[in-house]
């Protein structure tokens, strides 16, 4: 009974020795190496991750779905915000808008925009859009493409290309905007 006992706790002994030097070792890979930016974490850098989240977050909060209100307001930290069903055309040059898939983004700047840098990045945003633009044309006008496409693409497609020409055309109005004042 004595010697079962012994043996028991032996390999009782060998396996929490295992255990703690695979801890040991993955934590000192971690150390020695950092984090990993994969797409699937080692089983260390996942406790890790879970253990820092843990501590992060107080502790009222940790089973909440979202504790934060995922509004507008609170991702953009801006106040105050103002939503507008039409689209005000009394914007001054000074005014920076970001176009976005189903509104408009319009961010009174004053003094806060580099002119010269917003131009660059709407003429850089035109030039893609532009791009795309193209692309889908030559794909309407190709009688090959629009016979051998399932209709569903083919409507997606000119969706898509008015929704582009659109933006495009708003992205060209706000460039002229900035260029005039």
């Amino acid at each position: 009974m004595a010697r079962m006992n012994i043996a028991k706790a032996a390999i009782l002994s060998l396996v929490v020795f295992l255990v703690a030097s695979a801890i040991v070792a993955g934590l000192l890979k971690l150390l020695r190496h950092g984090f990993s930016a994969r797409d699937n974490p080692s089983w260390l850098e996942t406790i890790a991750a879970r253990t820092a989240r843990g501590a992060a977050v107080p502790a009222k909060a940790r089973w909440m779905k979202n504790p934060v209100p995922n509004t507008p307001e609170n991702l953009a930290k801006a106040r105050p915000l103002t939503y507008t069903e039409v689209r005000p055309d009394t914007q001054s040059a000074k005014t920076v808008v970001v176009i976005l898939k189903g509104a408009e983004v319009s961010i009174p700047m004053e003094s806060m925009v580099d002119k010269a840098v917003e131009e660059g990045r709407l003429s850089k945003e035109i030039e893609q859009v532009e791009g795309e633009v193209g692309r889908l044309k030559t794909r309407m006008e190709d009688p090959a493409f629009l016979s051998k496409a399932p209709p569903q693409v083919v409507e997606k497609d000119k969706q898509k290309l008015a929704t582009l020409a659109d933006k495009l055309a708003r992205l060209k109005e706000q460039l002229g905007k900035l260029k005039e004042g």
